[in-house]
């Protein structure tokens, strides 16, 4: 689950290259991730194993890698 609480526009999250793609819509105001499947997150099911993620809310840019894990693993974008 990627989530922010970056106080900006609502962000576009790219999963290896495009494979996958959704956004965050709500900013969370707190440094503790929410609960898996909250409103306003990028809820995605990957495979286990190393993905690249790209995002943008049209202003700044972050790109990595995470990781898969088979359970629920938060992934904050600030």
């Amino acid at each position: 689950m990627f989530w922010s609480n970056f106080s900006g526009g609502i962000i576009t999250v790219t999963i290896d290259g495009g494979v996958s793609s959704g956004q965050i819509t709500k900013y969370y105001n707190q440094t503790t991730p929410p609960d898996c499947g909250s409103a306003g997150c990028y809820n995605v099911i990957v495979s286990i194993g190393t993905h690249t993620y790209s995002a943008t809310d049209g202003t700044y840019n972050w790109s990595g890698n995470f990781q898969g894990s088979g359970t629920c693993s938060t992934f904050l974008l600030y």
